[in-house]
């Protein structure tokens, strides 16, 4: 009779422990499998500066990078989008902010210091995660974890105009990342 509550208390506690199993096993694999990259099939965005195309926050360079048009106080609420070709499990987004990883040219550049991402699955459904970007120049990452993604769309929210005052708002590199399957 004393081990019934023993039992109980274990099987309740087992109950418990399944579902965060369940979503622990996913989280595991996407830290610690082979990651690749996925290239997006179209980038495009809200808007441009001259001479800051969306496609420049692709190209495999942080020396390029994608602003929107217009002040530094106009960036708010302009995005840069991406679409894919297949749904695939993104694992993580790394981003390096500002206009270059070069610490002269990233303090001059302005840059996003909040950015809203917002992730689109095949059945169009939409996830939205914050991301508070820290005033340093580098790769800054995002772990995702969510399947089938076609869509990935980055807002800015809130900006630092950077040392010179009508430099753009830049984004030099944004990459999207998988996991190996097993």
């Amino acid at each position: 009779m004393a081990g019934l509550p023993v039992c109980a208390a274990v099987g309740f506690g087992f109950g418990g422990i399944v579902p965060s199993a369940d979503r622990a096993i996913p989280w595991v694999k996407d830290r610690f499998l082979s990651q690749y990259a996925i290239a997006p099939e179209t980038v495009y965005a809200s808007s441009s500066a001259k001479g800051y195309d969306a496609r420049l926050a692709t190209d495999g360079v942080d020396n390029k990078a994608w602003a929107p048009a217009g002040s530094p106080s106009q960036a708010p609420g302009q995005y840069w989008q991406a679409t894919f070709e297949s749904p695939f499990r993104l694992t993580a987004l790394l981003m390096i902010n500002g206009a270059a990883t070069k610490p002269a040219a990233f303090f001059e550049s302005g840059r996003p210091t909040r950015v809203t991402v917002t992730i689109t699955t095949a059945d169009k459904k939409t996830v939205k995660r914050q991301m508070n970007l820290a005033d340093q120049p580098g790769v800054q990452s995002l772990n995702v974890g969510i399947d089938q993604v076609t869509a990935v769309q980055i807002m800015i929210d809130t900006v630092h105009p950077g040392l010179k005052a009508a430099a753009p708002i830049a984004l030099a590199e944004v990459q999207f990342f998988s996991r190996r399957q097993t």
